[in-house]
């Protein structure tokens, strides 16, 4: 039973390396630096002054937008894979929407660098790599729309996209590891099996 156990966790997280999403295993760092990030950029928000410009109730309505979406990523993921595309779309556009309303700042490029860890641990592989290449694209087109000349954001432009890589490389990282961990279990529940077969003889 513990072999047949082991077999079926060890396929699933395969299929997840292949498929790009293991409905079975939640890496509880990753979602906690999302959240960290998600409530950084919160963070940054309230605490701007009356002289820097103070941020309405439609930029926190997007925010609440986007960690709504967020909490429902991972059970409509489990249940539709290909819903991991229709998140990231919305979260693009949600995170584009912020750029464009409110004061001008740089710091809800903070958003898409999460949106690496959704990317690169929910999707198959290429089309991990795809996203990965459209959130870095959108860190400058999102910039320079808020900023209104790229000449003015190409100071940030290249610290996002380098925590877009970082951060999307660790979701990558992470993946694989649970994957080999778990064909590691199955080796090993082989290796039982086959040890009781040999003390039953």
């Amino acid at each position: 039973a513990r072999y047949a156990a082991a077999r079926y966790r060890a396929r699933i997280a395969c299929m997840g390396t292949a498929s790009g999403t293991d409905p079975r295993r939640d890496a509880p760092t990753v979602y906690a630096l999302y959240l960290l990030f998600y409530l950084a950029t919160l963070a940054r928000m309230l605490v701007r002054s009356e002289a820097e410009g103070r941020f309405g109730t439609a930029s926190y309505a997007l925010m609440t937008a986007f960690l709504a979406l967020g909490a429902i990523q991972v059970p409509a993921s489990r249940r539709w894979p290909a819903w991991t595309h229709v998140h990231l779309v919305a979260q693009n556009a949600v995170v584009t929407a912020l750029f464009l309303t409110g004061p001008t700042v740089d710091f809800f490029a903070i958003l898409l660098v999460q949106l690496s860890v959704v990317a690169t641990r929910d999707l198959p592989q290429r089309q991990d790599v795809a996203w990965m290449a459209i959130l870095c694209a959108m860190v400058a087109v999102d910039l320079a729309l808020a900023f209104g000349d790229l000449g003015a954001v190409l100071g940030y432009i290249p610290v996002y996209i380098a925590a877009c890589l970082i951060l999307g490389l660790y979701g990558r990282t992470t993946k694989r590891a649970e994957a080999a961990r778990a064909r590691s279990e199955e080796l090993r529940a082989a290796l039982e099996e086959a040890n009781a077969r040999l003390k039953a003889y």
